[in-house]
């Protein structure tokens, strides 16, 4: 039986914006951004992002169409970040294969301004 999701819901209720690919936004407050290393045990952190902080989502349409309710993310200037955002003995693990912001749909909508999409610089 499948689990009832609340998060999802919740947001078809509210009227919440779903990301597209390539959506760029924009922090407006200081926050930390939930960040994982996808390399075999270098795990992830947070980054207390300042407000202006820029942001492009990545989505994969199955997963939102099979009732994701986050994406994964990237810094607009995300490879000069990685030194600033990922420890460096987690960088210069072997396992080490890059890093993506974690970012829900809620946050989405509640704590950035969509400013545009790569595809065209303005929405």
């Amino acid at each position: 039986m499948p689990r009832f999701n609340f998060e999802l819901v919740w947001l078809k209720l509210s009227g919440a914006r779903w990301p597209r690919n390539g959506d760029i936004y924009e922090l407006k407050e200081p926050k930390a951004l939930g960040f994982v290393t996808p390399g075999k045990g270098t795990g992830g952190g947070e980054y207390p992002a300042p407000a202006g902080t820029r942001i492009i989502a990545w989505v994969i349409p199955e997963a939102i169409a099979a009732g994701a309710t986050a994406v994964a993310a990237g810094f607009a200037n995300h490879d000069e970040m990685a030194s600033t955002v990922v420890p460096k003995s987690v960088r210069s693990s072997p396992a080490y294969d890059g890093y993506l912001l974690h970012v829900t749909i809620r946050e989405l909508n509640k704590d950035f301004v969509l400013v545009g999409n790569v595809d065209n610089a303005a929405v």
